[in-house]
């Protein structure tokens, strides 16, 4: 858990062989689709990398389930977090928003 940098909790949902990232922050839980739309092209191949490298290590991809991020996988989120503090509170207040707006439909 790194609340310094906002981020809560973190953990990768596998279901029918794919690995979805959670990263629970400030109210609003961000996924690796939502990471990758403030990454560099290098950084989301990097990303994608190490979630399913956590899932490797824990299991597999075709392997239903909650998994642990490893601790390359902490660093690189909190890196992220910590770089481009700006846009991830941006993604934030969007995903605030969305969620709010879903309650309401």
């Amino acid at each position: 858990m790194n609340k310094e940098e906002g981020i809560e909790n973190m953990y990768i949902s596998v279901w029918n062989c794919n690995a979805l990232l959670l990263v629970k922050t400030k109210g609003a839980k961000l996924t690796d689709d939502d990471l990758k739309l403030i990454l560099t092209p290098e950084e989301a191949e990097k990303l994608e990398e190490l979630v399913l490298e956590a899932v490797d290590e824990q299991g597999a991809i075709n392997w239903s389930g909650i998994y642990e991020p490893t601790e390359k996988l902490w660093d690189f989120i909190t890196k992220v977090f910590r770089e481009k503090k700006e846009q991830v509170n941006l993604l934030i207040e969007k995903k605030k928003r969305e969620t709010k707006e879903n309650r309401l439909l």
